[in-house]
């Protein structure tokens, strides 16, 4: 036992006679395997959760036995685990300030005001804590809810979830099959003005039919609901409905149903909507369906099936995991652990009950927190791009709530908390530490700099062999990176129809010559002949060299390099065919795209440069030659393009197919040391390159990012 048995306050609450409110009840619930019980308000929808040696109290406050009987009465039953009278006096101020309890005296009227008062106050705290997700209170749809409960009731039964299956399963079927035209040109679809009008429209309706399936959800487990309302999610009206009287329900496969809910219900519609969607023919009918398969199928999912967010999976994980009102014990498990074993404070008590609790705490914490920061950040950054000083009212708001209001209630804690005597001096110290260390890491601790581009094996002197006849290849003479003489052949083709054509030419012309001969009084018929002559011996220049052109030679001394490597024997060879390239190893570069942010910093402080060939894990040493004077949209090959595999983005609206979105500076590195792996060498292949810089803080490059990325932004 960690405090006193008795209290110097027993005598004034001793003799009081309470009682739960009519409004009240108890649920027995069971975690992982342990009773607790479960108090539900049922006129503000509060859930209080108590041990099961709080039951011993709070199931003998009947109005007849005083504090003090009901006291003796449990410490006998309890025995070794009976409560001390401070911890009775806090449960019960615990439930008096939770407006459950009434007792034989009038009731204190001003006392309710100033709950009242609390209570509104304590709503206005929250919506400012959370400017993006507004909530406005409307109307009570209890009578609409258990009206209309028996139309839907035959579907939240297991005949209901095996036709929610066949139908979603059917409707998955058939967006397979018809993928490619539900995904074609997809972004123009969705953003185009006219069909962002139609997502307005439909989107409260969808969301209306979702709260709904909770709200029918909710009746089925033997809840009530008694507000919807709108909430204000970024400034956009969507609908709510407050379900907070599952929690009550013992079940716990129902009370994940009720939180499931609106997402089985928008999956169902999505899949609806997809059966529509394949009948219809094009037109505002088949637009309609589309996107409600957009925001029921695939939002829906994003969003109200993120755990991290406080939505509809979130409650579902709680349950599933067994651990309710996972937000507020994570955030106290954290809290706890830094005062326990920061602050060395003993008097704390964990949320956990068991290890494994702990680490599902903690990491939905941690988790959770980043991305509510994330989220934030980007909401308040979407709303700047369209209206600059309302997206940094809502940065400021948001961020202030996060992190500024936090840290001020920390420091606030740590000047005047009476429970930090005799250990402030450590929390201080912890504090400054911690502090120091974190600027330390971020402004002194010099760390690793590089800068890492893909690059494309070019030539400064490019000598390109090109096919001059069609043809099998039949012969090849030299393989992929070896060294080659001027003149030396390659290559050979097997084309046996231009041997056919030379000897059908040669006859031709023999037969043009005789007629000639035969004619030399016929002024106009030798003048035709002479021109057919003419004709027949151009063409069988041009075939003759064809048929020199099927042994290729190399046009001087260098590397033979092939685009796409050495070809099969066999493989039958077009005319004007790239085959490969004879360079010289001092004209073989590494040409690569360097982003505008980086290129002072390559030219200048480029320590050293490695090269990697794509599937080795083997490095090679470079230099950096050139870095064009000046920025361009120009790509020198496609490979360096995200369609290619690379980093570089196209324009899709230029007229040059291969042209950025954003500007780059081009950066030539030798390729010396390739030479030496000549034979894994292909012209036009990619390697990867690493720009060694000195070292540098980790704090001045984040701090570049978020200026760079602010500037990009808002185009300053």
């Amino acid at each position: 036992m960690t405090s006193p048995l008795f209290s110097q306050h027993w005598h004034r609450v001793a003799e009081l006679r309470l009682r739960l409110r009519q409004h009240t009840t108890l649920h027995r619930h069971e975690y992982r395997g342990e009773p607790w019980y479960v108090l539900y308000d049922n006129i503000t929808g509060q859930v209080h959760r108590f041990t099961p040696e709080a039951y011993q109290i709070i199931g003998r406050l009947d109005g007849q036995r005083t504090l003090h009987e009901i006291w003796e009465q449990v410490s006998h039953s309890l025995g070794d685990a009976m409560p001390t009278q401070h911890e009775l006096v806090q449960l019960i101020g615990r439930l008096h300030s939770a407006n459950v309890l009434a007792g034989d005296g009038e009731v204190d009227v001003d006392e309710l005001a100033r709950r009242q008062t609390r209570q509104r106050r304590s709503k206005w705290l929250q919506m400012l804590r959370s400017p993006l997700g507004i909530r406005i209170p409307l109307v009570d749809p209890e009578r609409f809810v258990a009206a209309s409960y028996p139309l839907v009731r035959p579907l939240i039964s297991p005949i209901g979830g095996l036709l929610w299956l066949a139908t979603v399963a059917s409707a998955l079927l058939l967006a397979a099959i018809h993928w490619s035209a539900l995904t074609e040109n997809l972004a123009d679809r969705v953003l185009s003005v006219g069909n962002l009008l139609l997502l307005v429209l439909i989107y409260p309706l969808i969301k209306v039919i979702h709260e709904l399936g909770h709200a029918w959800a909710t009746k089925d487990a033997g809840g009530e609901v008694h507000e919807v309302g709108i909430m204000l999610l970024v400034f956009f009206p969507v609908p709510y409905v407050d379900a907070s009287a599952a929690a009550a329900c013992p079940d716990k496969s129902r009370r994940m149903l009720v939180g499931a809910a609106g997402i089985l219900v928008e999956v169902f519609l999505a899949s609806l909507a997809m059966f529509v969607w394949v009948m219809a023919e094009p037109g505002i009918l088949r637009a309609l369906t589309f996107n409600v398969m957009l925001i029921a199928g695939v939002s829906t999912l994003l969003f109200n099936g993120n755990p991290l967010l406080r939505f509809d999976a979130y409650y579902v994980m709680a349950d599933y995991l067994e651990i309710p009102n996972l937000f507020n014990r994570a955030n106290q498990q954290v809290s706890y652990l830094v005062k326990r074993y920061l602050l060395g404070r003993r008097e704390v008590t964990s949320q956990a009950e068991t290890r494994r609790e702990s680490f599902w705490l903690v990491s939905y914490a941690l988790a959770s927190f980043a991305y509510r920061l994330v989220i934030m950040v980007f909401i308040a950054v979407f709303v700047a791009t369209r209206y600059l000083f309302v997206g940094i009212i809502l940065a400021i708001w948001s961020i202030s709530m996060t992190l500024l209001l936090p840290l001020i209630k920390m420091l606030k804690t740590m000047i005047a908390d009476d429970a930090l005597e005799g250990s402030r001096g450590k929390a201080w110290s912890w504090l400054l530490i911690t502090l120091a260390g974190l600027a330390l890491f971020l402004f002194m601790v010099p760390a690793p700099y590089a800068t890492n581009v893909h690059g494309v094996v070019d030539t400064a002197a490019p000598n390109q062999l090109r096919l001059g006849a069609s043809g099998e290849l039949r012969v090849r003479h030299a393989d992929n990176g070896i060294e080659v003489r001027r003149g030396e052949t390659l290559m050979e083709l097997s084309a046996p129809e231009l041997g056919t054509e030379v000897a059908l030419l040669k006859a031709q012309r023999r037969e043009t010559l005789e007629r000639l001969t035969a004619n030399v009084g016929d002024a106009g018929e030798l003048a035709i002949l002479r021109e057919t002559l003419a004709l027949v011996e151009r063409q069988l220049e041009d075939a003759e060299q064809r048929v020199e052109a099927t042994r290729v030679v190399s046009p001087r001394d260098g590397l033979l390099l092939m685009p796409e490597g050495e070809p099969p024997l066999g493989m039958y060879l077009e005319r004007g065919a790239e085959v490969g390239a004879v360079v010289r190893p001092e004209d073989l570069r590494i040409r690569a795209l360097l982003p505008t942010h980086r290129a002072e910093t390559v030219r200048s402080d480029a320590t050293s440069v490695a090269l990697r060939l794509p599937g080795s894990d083997a490095t090679l040493a470079s230099h950096l030659q050139w870095v064009s004077p000046r920025s361009t949209f120009e790509i020198p090959s496609e490979i360096l393009t995200r369609d290619g595999g690379g980093q570089v983005a196209l324009n899709p609206q230029a007229e040059q197919p291969l042209t950025a979105f954003r500007r780059h500076y081009l950066a030539d590195f030798s390729a010396e040391a390739l030479v030496d792996n000549a034979s894994m060498l292909q012209l036009g292949s990619r390697v990867h390159v690493r720009i060694e810089h000195p070292s540098e803080p980790l704090g001045y490059r984040l701090w570049r990012s978020l200026r760079r990325a602010f500037l990009r932004l808002f185009d300053v």
